[in-house]
């Protein structure tokens, strides 16, 4: 099991790995955008929000600061509109 952290928000995932289809396991925190989420539907929402993000690896430094920036805004926003809940 790997605890997942999202580049674009708060959330904590539990996922395994180890098999091709990346199994959700759980989660520790869901953020304030994410809560209300099924936990079927967790995961993939996660994913969809961080390869809006996702750029070529290709050594572009400013690409890659812009996308830096992005992400930590959209993260900041997140976490500007509440604490999310946690799975104790």
């Amino acid at each position: 099991m790997t605890t997942w952290f999202s580049d674009t928000c708060p959330c904590i995932i539990d996922v395994d790995f180890s098999v091709p289809q990346q199994t959700f396991l759980g989660w520790t925190h869901k953020c304030e955008i994410h809560k209300d989420l099924p936990d079927a539907s967790l995961k993939g929402q996660i994913i969809a929000q961080n390869a809006i993000y996702k750029i070529p690896n290709d050594g572009n430094k400013a690409a890659k600061a812009t996308n830096d920036a992005a992400k930590k805004t959209e993260m900041n926003r997140i976490n500007a509109l509440g604490p999310g809940v946690w799975n104790n």
